[in-house]
């Protein structure tokens, strides 16, 4: 594509490696079976790659953007974004209130931050500062393939919703057989249980499901959370199942889960 991927070029769909000489431009995507290269940034636009996705500049997402590969992501920095890599995520200035996944994800540059958002990895996240002294909501998680967490969390809101419409089939089985009334509300006894039943059969392949997926919560050996300048209050550490919110402000520090299975600092370098 010679120029920006907008209204000029429409959207792009190739089976092979796509090369962008501008940006990719809010509300326009590309895809492609293979890599995927911006010489510009992505700015507001979607990005899907079988491959790689290499951006000379940033990832901005404005609350649209998104940008998902198969393999590595590279790129200057990303702000208000949503990226997925099956491979690493690797940026060199900053991460700035984003959604971000990856096998590691590492901010290289010699300030370079993690703010605000959430970031999970499989086995390291790595800046020179995590958090800020504003105190921004910065959730870190390593440990579990990300894709593992997603699951999880998604099983975890249909549990819920689920629960509660058993809860709620259950109280009127109940009350129609107890109270000898054939149709209360034009429900039927018949109906009330039959619907009982079906939750109850869904509730219980949802926490076999769950029950699964936490027993994939087992840290991968050696996933940690680094931060070499600075690690603020308020930062939320997770490795595998493992939680804790960082209340002192800390240099030179590497979050491991400790030989008693708890997370624990240790030096960075």
């Amino acid at each position: 594509v010679p120029g920006d991927v907008g209204y000029g070029s429409g959207n792009i769909d190739f089976v092979g490696t796509v090369v962008v000489q501008g940006d990719v431009t809010q509300g326009f995507s590309v895809k492609a079976g293979q890599n995927v290269e911006v010489h510009g940034g992505i700015m507001g636009g979607t990005v899907e790659a079988g491959g790689d996705v290499l951006v000379r500049y940033g990832i901005v997402g404005g609350g649209r953007g998104r940008v998902k590969a198969g393999g590595k992501v590279r790129c200057r920095f990303i702000e208000s974004a949503e990226v997925e890599a099956g491979g690493d995520v690797v940026v060199s200035d900053g991460i700035l209130g984003s959604q971000v996944s990856g096998d590691s994800v590492t901010v290289t540059g010699g300030r370079g931050s993690i703010v605000g958002g959430r970031i999970r990895a499989r086995r390291e996240i790595s800046a020179q500062t995590l958090g800020s002294a504003m105190g921004a909501p910065t959730d870190l998680q390593v440990g579990v393939p990300p894709a593992v967490r997603v699951e999880l969390e998604h099983i975890r809101e249909q549990l819920s919703r689920v629960e509660d419409r058993f809860g709620h089939a259950t109280r009127t089985a109940t009350y129609l057989t107890s109270s000898g009334a054939a149709q209360t509300a034009g429900i039927s006894r018949e109906f009330a249980e039959k619907s009982r039943r079906l939750t109850g059969a869904e509730r219980q392949q949802l926490s076999a499901r769950m029950a699964a997926l936490q027993a994939q919560l087992q840290p991968e050996p050696g996933a940690c959370i680094k931060g070499y300048e600075a690690v603020y209050p308020g930062v939320r550490i997770t490795i595998g199942a493992e939680r804790h919110v960082v209340v002192d402000q800390s240099t030179n520090s590497c979050f491991v889960i400790g030989e008693d299975g708890e997370i624990t600092l240790i030096p960075a370098w």
